[in-house]
């Protein structure tokens, strides 16, 4: 997507690569628990209790099929499938996400019911049009580098009336510095966009806006804790990842923390649903 001579941006392997090869450690998941009081095996901003409050807008029940786009290790949209009896396919750029995301389907005997794939989501998707009831984009879509392109390719993935739900934790509610910037997009590749970008894109794409909430106290709060979680282990966390990236890690929780709490980099979820064959009407 967007220009075909310039590289594909790619995710900072030394941010995502640690959380995920390390996933499956009891030493992760208990930082998960502290951090999020429940573990659902999640690699975001995202709690059990955010998405149990929008899990009906994707009306989704057995029979149906979700895509789970940036899935990481799997946990979100295992718990959906569980709730729900529908089935799901999580894609993700990154092995060591897609490997953890088998081995909790397993755990969770729900290999049946789930597949996981590395995909490289900034491509066209090898999938069939209509072949998804409902597509979700857990914190990931800023990563993506053509929103329009993007959202195009999951309108062609959607069945007619099928739901797509996403957050965006990038979205400029207030000044910054180029210092802020800097630590807050070091994973990567940012797409930071500004107040009601996203509806206008959903309209252009052919799609009906259902719902827009803003979700900014739970990233403040979720980035908090997970600073204070990781900082209990500092010693074993330092030793597992290395000095630097234990230390950018938490230097990258602290103003994420700060900068949603003051209300100047924001998350708001996006759920919309396709209007007819996607064109509008």
């Amino acid at each position: 997507m967007g220009h075909t001579s310039n590289p594909k941006p790619r995710p900072n392997s030394g941010h995502y690569d640690p959380n995920y090869r390390n996933f499956q450690k009891e030493l992760y998941s208990r930082i998960r628990r502290d951090a999020f009081g429940e573990d659902i095996g999640q690699n975001s901003w995202l709690t059990a209790e955010e998405q149990d409050s929008v899990l009906s807008l994707l009306k989704l029940c057995p029979g149906k099929r979700l895509l789970d786009v940036a899935c990481g290790a799997g946990g979100p949209a295992l718990r959906i499938a569980a709730k729900t009896g529908c089935s799901v396919l999580g894609i993700d750029v990154h092995p060591d996400a897609i490997s953890a995301a088998w081995s909790l389907a397993a755990r969770r005997r729900m290999a049946e019911v789930s597949e996981f794939r590395v995909q490289d989501a900034t491509r066209s998707l090898p999938f069939s049009d209509s072949s998804f009831d409902a597509i979700t984009c857990i914190d990931a879509i800023n990563h993506l580098p053509d929103r329009r392109s993007v959202i195009s390719e999951w309108v062609r993935l959607l069945k007619p009336e099928g739901r797509l739900l996403f957050t965006d934790a990038a979205i400029v509610t207030g000044p910054l510095t180029n210092e802020e910037i800097a630590i807050r997009t070091y994973a990567g590749f940012h797409l930071l966009t500004t107040p009601a970008y996203n509806e206008e894109v959903l309209r252009q794409s052919g799609l009906r806006t259902l719902a827009v909430d803003d979700v900014t106290q739970t990233m403040a709060e979720s980035a908090h804790r997970r600073k204070a979680a990781r900082a209990a282990y500092e010693l074993r966390l330092r030793a597992i990842e290395g000095d630097r990236a234990y230390e950018a890690q938490q230097n990258f929780l602290a103003i994420v923390g700060r900068l949603a709490h003051e209300r100047r980099l924001s998350r708001f979820v996006f759920a919309a649903e396709k209007i007819g064959d996607g064109r509008e009407q």
